[in-house]
């Protein structure tokens, strides 16, 4: 048994029920067990919608289970959808912490019956007991996944699974069997530089928001405003906003950063590859909206770290520094043999930067500016910027 918890405003809570319904309809067709569907009460919850800004909204924590099929203990771990500038992975619940690297940039071959086929889409599955990993084709998944006489409906229930993997992501998204989508556009997809211009275009306007943050608020997502911008309905007839020259360059820029990214993680991954091609399936749009978001926090990031004064090192090792002046920056832990340790950063008066190892939580609130004593413990630097090691540190 898989399960996912998390959690969905209380008036979209119908919405995802009728998802589910949908998804055990066809679960009904695969002959597999039902996705079963557990709530709790609901709770009132802050959310974001800036830095400075926030509403307070009524969420509901829900748990989806389900049985996955398998057959001699192997079990389906993902879809791989081969693209022109890479691969895209679509795993199911329960596969989280999996080493996936390798799939990114497969070609589309079946390792079973080995036979060369143009493939549009391969499954991976994992032996349960060795940890074995093996790529197939639709036409051998079934000696796989324990389900199926033919490869169609072996195809259908990796398909039926990698659906369940997107609602878990995104419980509250996803277009309504049989809607069109795009408002317009073409369900096979749309122009990348086109629709990123958008993107930036109505994202300035009305801040970017992913398809979560949207229905927690209750509002339309960047993804579908862009869409809906790009390509509004017939008969709309108000003027929508026309991508300027500085927002298709900027599109651009940000297309070519992702293009060159090293992946730390699958969505950097996905992000890479669907910046690696001219086109972008609108199942997709998603992931390509927020590349925007994600260059705009790699400029701020930039521009942050080049504002910063340089860093040396300040006092002599082993001595004892009176009533210094430092700016709390915040902490991070880890957990080491003798109990959890915080790192504790400072900036000094003149902008160098102090850290304190202890097992003591935060002196103070990130930003405020304090005065102490403390040890000059070791010079050393983290990531090539100086900085000065303290001990002993002790609040005036």
């Amino acid at each position: 048994m898989t399960t996912k918890t998390f959690s969905i405003r209380k008036d979209l809570v119908g919405k995802v029920e009728n998802v589910i319904a949908r998804l055990n309809r066809r679960a009904v067709k695969l002959s597999v067990e039902p996705i079963t569907f557990v709530k709790t009460a609901p709770v009132l919850t802050e959310i974001k919608t800036d830095d400075t800004e926030s509403v307070w909204v009524e969420m509901v924590s829900v748990t989806l289970s389900l049985n996955i099929p398998k057959l001699a203990d192997w079990g389906f771990v993902c879809t791989i959808q081969h693209c022109e500038g890479g691969n895209l992975l679509l795993t199911v619940p329960g596969t989280e912490g999996l080493n996936l690297a390798h799939y990114r940039t497969c070609g589309p071959v079946c390792t079973h019956c080995n036979l060369e086929r143009n493939r549009a889409d391969t499954y991976l599955v994992r032996h349960e007991l060795t940890g074995t990993l093996k790529q197939v084709g639709k036409n051998c998944l079934a000696d796989f996944t324990g389900f199926g006489k033919t490869p169609e409906q072996a195809a259908a229930l990796a398909e039926w699974l990698s659906a369940i993997a997107t609602f878990c992501d995104d419980p509250c998204g996803g277009d309504d069997e049989g809607s069109e989508g795009g408002c317009g556009s073409s369900p096979s997809g749309v122009s990348l530089d086109r629709f990123l211009s958008h993107v930036v275009a109505v994202s300035e306007k009305t801040g970017f928001r992913t398809r979560k943050q949207s229905e927690a608020l209750g509002t339309a997502s960047t993804k579908d405003d862009a869409i809906f911008n790009m390509e509004p309905p017939r008969g709309y007839s108000k003027e929508t906003i026309k991508p300027s020259d500085e927002q298709v360059a900027f599109a651009k820029a940000a297309r070519a950063w992702a293009q060159a990214i090293e992946p730390k993680s699958d969505f950097d991954h996905n992000m890479k590859v669907i910046a690696s091609a001219d086109g972008v399936l609108y199942r997709n749009l998603g992931i390509a909206a927020y590349l925007i978001e994600a260059y705009r926090k790699f400029l701020g990031l930039v521009a942050e770290r080049a504002a910063r004064p340089v860093s040396v090192h300040f006092g002599t090792e082993g001595a004892r520094l009176r009533k210094l002046v430092l700016t709390y920056k915040g902490n991070y832990s880890f957990d080491s043999a003798y109990g959890v340790t915080f790192i504790h950063r400072f900036v000094t008066e003149e902008g160098f930067d102090a850290v304190w190892k202890t097992g003591t939580t935060a002196l103070c609130h990130e930003g405020e500016k304090i005065t102490v004593d403390a040890t000059v413990k070791k010079h050393g630097d983290y990531k090539g910027r100086l900085q000065t090691e303290l001990s002993r540190v002790k609040l005036l």
